[in-house]
């Protein structure tokens, strides 16, 4: 669909993942989240 800022990630799978715990607001999540995005477009 659209490309979303990293916030929306948590929206897209929130099945509790560690990775998509955006509130926490963590800069590792960051690295996470591209890879995450690069896996989900595949």
């Amino acid at each position: 669909e659209s490309p979303s800022p990293p916030v929306t990630v948590s929206v897209l799978e929130p099945r509790g993942k560690g990775a998509y715990r955006i509130s926490e607001g963590k800069a590792q999540n960051r690295e996470t989240i591209e890879r995450s995005r690069a896996m989900m477009k595949s």
